[in-house]
This record gives C-alpha cells, structure tokens and sequence, in this order.
C-alpha cells in the first residue's frame, strides 16, 4: 500500500527522475531500492507517523524515453531480421517446389507427346497402307485415286477470286481441259 504523502515526501518521484538516469540499472536495483528506502525513512522520522519500512521491492522500472526507444527499435530489427530469414527459408522452399513442379510437368509432357507421335505414326502407317492396297487393285482404281487427289489440289488451291494462267497442256489442268 503506498501512502500518497509518504510517496511524495520519500522524493521517490525525485529518484525516478533525476538519479535513476545517472545510476547504472544494469544490475544496480539493490542501490535503487536502498537509497528510496534510506529517503523514506528520513521523510517518516520527519513526519512522526509511527510507521517504519522494513523492505522495498521495485516492481518496475521504466527506461528514458531516448533508451526506451533504442531497446524497441532493437527489438523490432531483431524480429525483422528473424521474419526476413524465414521469408528467405519459404521463398527457397517455393522454388524448390517450383521446380520439382516444372519437371515433372515436362516429364508429362514429353510422355504424351511420345505416345501421340506413336500413334499418329501406327496410323499414318495403316493409312498408307489402306490406300496403298486401294490404289494397287486395278488401273481404274489408280486412275480413280489420282483423280481425287487432283479435285484435292484444286479445292485447296482454287477459289472464286483465284486467276491461273497456264498452258493448256499443263497437267494440272488435265481434268479440267479433256474428258478422257
């Protein structure tokens, strides 16, 4: 219990104030609480009270404003430096995830594309070999699929707006120049 007037005859505001500035805190809270104490007696002598302190415990001690400032800044780069490390520590681990990501995305892709490249290629082969037995039965047949083939060039080569200059004998224009 602190009596406001024993508070402030101890000068205790005094010591917080001025001395506790010049005296080292840094391992000096024994001299703190014996000079308070040694003022508050002399105030109690002065004021006859009747009341005389036995012990004094410092329940806390507030830094300068200046220092106070200092140890929060230290503190705050402290942290920073702290969440910059585990920041650097989950960036790593994002790329390592990353690229473990990406390679196994090739590795898909290049699959795929192998298996694709195989089968357009059983395919092609099974094309060529239909029209190969197609165009190999008869003469007509021949002539027939050579026919198309033509008709083919023509609808991807001709269009209304398309003019082609070229001799009658050449034999691109061969269906188009003479029934046979």
């Amino acid at each position: 219990m602190i009596i406001p007037e024993v508070e402030s005859a101890a000068g205790v505001s005094d010591i917080e104030g001025s001395r506790l500035e010049e005296i080292n805190v840094k391992g000096a809270r024994q001299k703190i609480s014996d000079s308070i104490i040694e003022n508050v007696r002399k105030k109690l002598v002065d004021l006859n009270l009747g009341i005389e302190v036995v012990d004094f415990k410092i329940k806390k001690i507030d830094y300068n404003t200046e220092v106070q400032k200092k140890v929060f800044d230290r503190m705050i780069s402290g942290q920073l430096r702290v969440a910059e490390k585990y920041r650097a520590i989950g960036q790593g681990e994002k790329q390592r995830i990353l690229g473990k990501q990406d390679q196994k995305k090739k590795e898909i892709l290049s699959q795929a594309y192998l298996e694709s490249q195989t089968i357009k290629g059983k395919a092609d082969a099974e094309a060529i070999g239909i029209y190969g037995n197609a165009y190999n039965r008869s003469t007509d047949s021949r002539d027939f699929y050579k026919f198309m083939r033509t008709l083919d060039v023509y609808k991807s080569t001709i269009d209304t707006s398309t003019t082609l200059i070229l001799s009658t004998d050449n034999e691109f224009l061969q269906y188009l120049s003479s029934p046979k």
